[in-house]
């Protein structure tokens, strides 16, 4: 899990709504005075096609960020002291609306709906979105803190904000937008018409939006007003990478793409697997190689986790001595390890995932949770074939009924293989009495996601997790 601080910290709020005018991000000139983009670009630039600006952008981790703000121009977006000269240097400052290409209204109302997932591109170029909360805590924590961003080329982090009245700086944080909406509060709000006589005071209910707020602690999230205005800071819709295809030949060091061979494949992840048939076809998967039998995986980012999109299934006990006797395939069919990956005791579970990764804590299983906010979003899309519901699988985890095994329980008929029923997954816990906790979710009579303990001689998948 992210080591990294995480507090609401309130900086002050007003009711009012922005008193500019809105409209569409698609409907606004220009403020650049290119009239093209130059016909070469340094390496990791890019250019918006919109207004012919030019962005550094730099690889942070799995992810690529441009390294300075926004400078797309919006009807009602300001500048630093209203002077547009500060625009071209610093980027431009929106409220939460503007950044997010929402209608005005919404400052006020619940805009969830409105909100795409996984990512919302707001007035980001086209292929980059709005950052939401799990990446910058990814950002700040892959560099190492705060102050390690600038050896990424992460530049101009302290732009300040506007709240309603006056503008705030402060060279010890930044201050960006996220594409995350807060709770519902209620709030009573005293109306200073005349700045400094209190005129009456009205209740009302208003939806907050989180800021990113980075400092030298490292970054948390602040739920404030939408209609502050802010910077914003791009990423690209594509995530990286994990690694380059290794070659098939373990005498290479290269992590260049192998020469092809009449006897062995060009890369591991050339042909489909069968278990790739259970994942989001329309998700953009990373891919990871386990360089020990050469078998690709497919894996997602999700509550700031690097994890596996499908469960892992390796098998060599030649290798790994522990792996004898303490793993199997469901109904002891291969082509069920194949499909749906192999089943290990939680000793051997807590052993066989490939060098720098882990099995995941129940602690980031519910973090998770809190980041996916239904288990709609992490099942299947194959499984609205068996369940009447809006299953979205937003984060490509996939997860399908892949069964365990149970052994030696005294509440389980031993040698019991529930197959169609529950999807489970190891967690690194270990639990009183024999037991280790695990992750599943039950498909059987409706859908649900629970942390139960289970015991540690029954074979259950495993979803690995990067270190």
């Amino acid at each position: 899990m992210l080591a990294v601080p995480f507090a609401l910290i309130a900086c002050g709020d007003d009711s009012s709504s922005a008193s500019d005018d809105y409209s569409s991000a698609s409907e606004v000139p220009s403020s650049s005075s290119r009239t093209e983009c130059p016909e070469s670009l340094a390496a990791g630039e890019f250019c918006d096609t919109r207004d012919f600006n030019v962005y550094a952008t730099s690889e942070i981790g799995a992810l690529v960020w441009m390294t300075g703000n926004l400078k797309y121009h919006v009807d009602g977006s300001r500048c630093l002291d209203d002077k547009e000269s500060n625009c071209d240097f610093h980027g431009r400052l929106y409220n939460w609306t503007q950044a997010m290409d929402l209608d005005k209204s919404l400052l006020i109302g619940d805009a969830s709906s409105k909100v795409s997932k996984p990512r919302h591109r707001g007035i980001c170029p086209e292929g980059w979105h709005v950052p939401d909360t799990l990446e910058w805590l990814y950002l700040v924590d892959y560099a190492g803190g705060f102050s390690s961003l600038g050896k990424y080329g992460f530049s101009d982090t302290e732009p300040g904000f506007y709240s309603i009245y006056y503008y705030r700086y402060n060279p010890d944080y930044s201050f960006f937008h996220t594409a995350v909406e807060d709770s519902v509060d209620d709030w009573y709000v005293d109306y200073d018409r005349d700045y400094g006589l209190i005129q009456d005071r009205d209740y009302f209910t208003r939806v907050n939006s989180y800021y990113a707020i980075l400092d030298e602690d490292g970054v948390s999230l602040s739920n404030q007003s939408k209609s502050h205005y802010a910077p914003l800071r791009c990423v690209k819709d594509t995530l990286l990478m994990e690694m380059k295809f290794r070659p098939v030949s373990s005498s290479s060091s290269s992590f260049d793409e192998p020469e092809s061979s009449s006897s062995e494949p060009l890369n591991p992840c050339s042909v489909a697997k069968k278990s790739w048939e259970h994942l989001n076809p329309d998700f953009n998967y990373a891919v990871f190689i386990d360089g020990r039998d050469n078998q690709c995986y497919k894996t997602t980012r999700v509550a700031g986790l690097v994890m596996f999109a499908e469960n892992l299934n390796y098998a060599d006990s030649v290798a790994m001595p522990e792996l004898r006797g303490a793993n199997r395939c469901t109904q002891g069919l291969s082509e069920n390890c194949e499909s749906t990956g192999r089943l290990y005791t939680w000793e051997a579970a807590m052993e066989v995932c490939p060098d720098g990764w882990r099995l995941p804590t129940e602690a980031e299983i519910y973090d998770i949770w809190h980041a996916t906010h239904s288990v709609l979003e992490v099942v299947s899309l194959e499984m609205r074939k068996e369940i009447d519901l809006e299953i979205t699988d937003a984060y490509g985890l996939s997860f399908v009924p892949s069964g365990l095994y149970y052994v030696d329980d005294p509440y389980k008929e031993d040698g019991d293989e529930t197959l169609l029923v529950k999807s489970s997954v190891w967690l690194s816990d270990n639990t009183e009495d024999g037991y280790a906790e695990a992750y599943q979710i039950h498909f059987e009579e409706y859908l649900d996601q629970t942390v139960e303990g289970e015991l540690k001689t029954s074979f259950m998948p495993v979803r690995c997790v990067k270190k």
